[in-house]
């Protein structure tokens, strides 16, 4: 079994991280969708517009790495620390790094 941890920060990039993902051949896949300034779960429950963009960004990106891997899909928001047991994972995804224009 393959266990992968996805790490999205970009959203332009959102499509090449499925595409990595996909790559990988994962059984199980969790996404962490990188976000700053929110104590334990209040992207989970909050209302404002923040807190509803990340959810369905998550919601979005759950869909789609299940759609193109077949695999169980979890996600979070937060940074690295949020992920439990990181070392428990067989492979770590990131999108590229956007170059900026020049």
């Amino acid at each position: 079994m393959t266990r992968l941890l996805a790490i999205a920060s970009d959203p332009a990039l959102d499509s090449v991280l499925v595409d990595e993902v996909g790559r990988a051949h994962p059984d199980r896949v969790t996404v962490l969708l990188l976000a700053n300034g929110f104590a334990a779960d209040r992207w989970a429950w909050g209302d404002g517009p923040r807190e509803r963009a990340l959810r369905d960004r998550l919601g979005l990106l759950l869909a789609q790495v299940e759609a193109h891997t077949g695999a169980v899909v979890t996600g979070l928001v937060g940074d690295l620390a949020a992920v439990e047991d990181a070392d428990a994972y067989d492979d770590v995804v990131r999108a590229p790094v956007a170059l900026a224009a020049a």
